[in-house]
């Protein structure tokens, strides 16, 4: 069989596996109409291919010198359930440098080329936005942060002065058209490296820390953190992903959290809680301050992560960077990466 033949056979047999969103619905509400009114608000499909969303809020009480947006992600599960992520920043200051939260710049990126409210306070004229196309939205949702398929519920509480001002509700649905294969097409996570810092030995030290290899499947991390001056009563813990090109950049979530106090309620920081998620089950760090025991993650085997990484929250395909600092009376004590790859 010559080159171009075997290569029409092997199109033929791979399939096209592709997700799509779509907008479903729409909902704009105005809780002080001697505040803001809406003069439009609706979802508008053109043809097949080609929907879009636009908006318009009139401001009656300008200039708007304070804002505050509460964002929060729902997924269809009978009613729709918190799905990862619920946060609120201060408007005028995130405006100011949308880098310091990249959570909150990565919604913002979804509407920020179609809308107005794209520079800091004061605001003294009407927000619009124009035109959304469905196609921008589905870039985001299935190459940028590829996500379940599933329906979803994006919704916005807008604050000014500290009273609640607008909701917005945008719903839509991810969804994926295959065809059949004689392959079978799976995205898999693989450690490469793991390193374990720690920056004062007087106050703990790493009895061991390693990535085995048992054999081709079956890969595992381990790590023993000694702690030398216990009971350990606070603790704080930034956590960072960073994805690799030329060099490892910062890639959508840098979190700190008091890990006691998170400890106690997990489900109070959804981003917080889907990485914790990732080892708690292979790790006695699973229950509030004090501490007084050595820190132990044991066999933690790569399908397990694989399965965070490519099922319930699919990543796109590259190589990963986790770095994580630990504290404790806002002392830096401990640095732990962990570096893998998607492909």
């Amino acid at each position: 069989m010559n080159c171009p033949v075997r290569l029409a056979v092997l199109l033929y047999l791979v399939a096209e596996i592709h997700s799509k969103f779509e907008f479903t619905n729409m909902q704009c509400t105005s809780l002080d109409e001697t505040f803001s009114k809406f003069d439009y608000c609706f979802l508008k499909s053109v043809n097949r291919s080609y929907k879009y969303i636009s908006l318009r809020a009139k401001l009656l009480q300008t200039p708007i010198t304070n804002a505050k947006i509460n964002a929060a992600l729902y997924q269809r599960f009978s009613g729709y359930k918190p799905f990862l992520y619920n946060i609120t920043v201060d408007g005028c200051r995130f405006l100011k440098n949308p880098q310091t939260n990249p959570v909150a710049n990565y919604f913002f990126g979804l509407v920020s080329s179609h809308m107005n409210f794209n520079h800091s306070c004061p605001y003294d004229h009407d927000i619009i936005l124009d035109k959304l196309p469905i196609d921008f939205i589905d870039d985001k949702f299935t190459r940028v942060l590829p996500f379940p398929h599933g329906s979803y519920l994006l919704e916005s509480h807008w604050y000014s002065d500290n009273i609640k001002r607008a909701v917005l509700k945008v719903y839509g649905t991810l969804s994926g058209t295959y065809k059949k294969s004689a392959f079978q097409i799976h995205s898999k996570f693989e450690f490469t490296n793991m390193q374990c810092t720690s920056l004062d030995e007087t106050f703990s030290k790493f009895d061991y820390c390693f990535l085995k290899s048992v054999n081709r499947s079956y890969k595992y991390i381990s790590l023993r953190a000694k702690l030398l001056q216990t009971p350990i009563t606070n603790a704080k813990i930034n956590a960072a992903l960073y994805q690799r090109f030329s060099g490892y950049k910062p890639f959508l979530y840098n979190i700190t959290v008091d890990g006691c106090r998170f400890l106690k309620n997990p489900q109070t920081n959804p981003v917080a809680n889907y990485f914790f998620g990732l080892v708690s089950s292979h790790m006695n760090f699973n229950h509030s301050c004090p501490y007084d025991h050595d820190i132990i993650l044991d066999k933690l085997p790569i399908d397990f992560i694989d399965d965070k990484l490519t099922r319930v929250l699919p990543f796109p395909h590259g190589s990963y960077l986790f770095e994580t600092h630990w504290y404790s009376d806002n002392i830096k004590r401990v640095v732990f990466k962990v570096f893998g790859t998607l492909s």
